[in-house]
């Protein structure tokens, strides 16, 4: 009986109706970004960014049809470049991430080669006139995903796009 008893009122004390707190009403407008690092705020940055879009949309074969089907300009990230042997330095960059579209398909791999390294040099020079203090990394993949050439640097005589001498 005394069990009996000590468990309805242990189910009595734990039975109790849960307490809520009200939800706050939702604010009129416009919300700020969740996370303000992954925009771009710096007017300069974000000017060039414009200006590396229209650059990229503009880059067309002579049949009207589009080196690239996406442009990916993201917030400024630290990358790690090599700085001698077994040494690495961070520096701040400018993220850009193209991906190909038909007309890239018809470039012959030393087009290729060529396209990808004017493109690159065109950001860091819209970069460097809007005196954005960054300079550009630039990422190349395919519709798939499979990245084909990332540059940070032009290093003459060297290859810089790969695997994508079939398409």
């Amino acid at each position: 009986m005394k069990r009996t008893i000590a468990l309805l009122l242990m189910g009595l004390i734990g039975c109790g109706m849960p307490q809520t707190e009200k939800i706050p009403p939702i604010p009129e407008g416009t919300l700020p970004p969740a996370y303000p690092r992954s925009e771009i705020t710096d007017p300069a940055t974000l000017d060039a960014s414009k200006k590396i879009r229209a650059y990229v949309e503009g880059r067309k074969s002579p049949g009207g049809d589009m080196y690239f089907s996406k442009t990916e300009i993201l917030a400024p990230a630290k990358i790690v470049l090599p700085y001698g042997v077994g040494v690495f330095q961070q520096e701040l960059r400018l993220p850009v991430i193209l991906t190909t579209d038909k007309a890239w398909r018809t470039l012959k791999q030393n087009e290729k080669e060529i396209e990808v390294k004017s493109a690159y040099q065109q950001m860091a020079s819209l970069l460097q006139k809007t005196n954005s203090p960054l300079k550009p990394s630039l990422t190349i993949q395919t519709p798939q995903g499979l990245e084909i050439s990332w540059i940070n640097e032009i290093n003459e005589g060297s290859k810089i796009v790969f695997g994508d001498e079939d398409s």
